[in-house]
């Protein structure tokens, strides 16, 4: 599972729960959501935007669907360098 960082930003003088406070004031005013609604939430995050290099060392691609077209090219290079086939590949 993967965290998901929505916010960092607190509520101005609010010390404890303040990034909480400051994302849910937030959801309410842009999508009239409360904390309440999001308790059985089922939600699909996606990255929007270009591929880019994400990590402190740079080591990672941030892109939407990047582990399914991974997956898909490893498997094609795979088949295409099998000779002498006796049964499918696919």
């Amino acid at each position: 599972a993967l965290d998901l960082l929505i916010g960092s930003r607190p509520v101005k003088d609010e010390e404890k729960e303040g990034v909480t406070k400051f994302i849910n004031n937030l959801l309410e005013k842009e999508y009239g959501f409360i904390e309440r609604d999001l308790l059985s939430a089922e939600l699909e995050i996606v990255p929007a935007g270009k591929a880019r290099d994400m990590g402190f060392d740079r080591s990672m691609i941030m892109a939407y669907g990047q582990d399914d077209r991974v997956c898909a090219y490893t498997s094609l290079v795979a088949m295409l360098e099998v000779d002498n086939v006796k049964r499918t590949t696919c």
